[in-house]
């Protein structure tokens, strides 16, 4: 993995263009290690996870499943603790992660993908499944993700034939939120990491754990946990703020 951290933003990449950035075991752990330094750094607001080369990640390497020394099984395990790692992470982080998918994102990368708070995609780039025509089943949380993301029926057809998906069919079915300019899909990110930013990340990060849990809630525990989250928010300085800039008519200005 590259890590570069400017301008309160972290730019993450998956870092083996040559074979299409596949996910080996030590690949994952530093995702997963990466992915920490950026959750607890201060100075980090906003991630971008990415792919150098023309890939995004192209999900597992499979030369390394079947050369690991217990067999492919043991390797599958292994693989699998540490992108359920990487998984509760992006989804536990306080802060917005944009996938910012520069080629194929298949397999494993699919998944990763989907973990993502959001979606920026390349127009030449693709998205795949790939686990299910290799006969595997889904991991990384794709089962849990995809469904929430363009509903069950749809999900399961994917998961059925494994089509490749490409950028407009990606973005009509919404598994991604915006298609960049050709090659310019890190810039199309950082503009929508910049956006977010000069909102209130005290309020995002609630925003996304509310949306988050909501799944799994009640409506009486859902609103329970809404009501605790404005109590927070009233009382945070970025809502002084916002409530005090509504009144005056002026543009609040946050994350002071």
């Amino acid at each position: 993995m590259l890590l570069n951290i400017k301008k309160g933003i972290g730019y993450l990449y998956f870092n083996r263009p040559e074979i299409y950035n596949p996910l080996d075991l030590p690949t994952a752990r530093e995702l997963y290690a990466n992915l920490r330094k950026l959750s607890i750094d201060s100075n980090v607001k906003a991630v971008i996870l990415s792919g150098k080369g023309r890939a995004f990640c192209a999900g597992g390497d499979i030369k390394a499943v079947l050369n690991h020394q217990e067999g492919p099984a043991a390797a599958f395990h292994e693989m699998a603790i540490n992108v359920q790692a990487c998984i509760m992470e992006m989804r536990n982080m306080g802060k917005p992660v944009i996938a910012a998918i520069n080629g194929v994102a298949a397999g494993g990368g699919f998944s990763i993908s989907l973990a993502a708070d959001f979606r920026i995609i390349d127009p030449k780039a693709v998205m795949k499944l790939g686990f299910t025509s290799n006969a595997l089943s889904i991991d990384g949380a794709g089962t849990f993700n995809l469904p929430r993301l363009i509903g069950q029926a749809k999900a399961l057809e994917i998961a059925t034939f494994d089509e490749p998906i490409d950028a407009e069919e990606a973005l009509r079915l919404g598994l991604v939120n915006k298609i960049s300019e050709e090659g310019e899909v890190i810039n199309a990110a950082r503009v929508f990491a910049n956006k977010i930013m000069e909102k209130s990340l005290h309020t995002f990060s609630w925003s996304k754990r509310l949306i988050n849990s909501s799944f799994e809630s009640t409506v009486e525990t859902q609103m329970e946990k809404e009501h605790q989250a404005l109590v927070s928010c009233v009382s945070h300085p970025d809502g002084v703020e916002g409530i005090t800039a509504f009144v005056e008519k002026r543009k609040p200005k946050f994350n002071k």
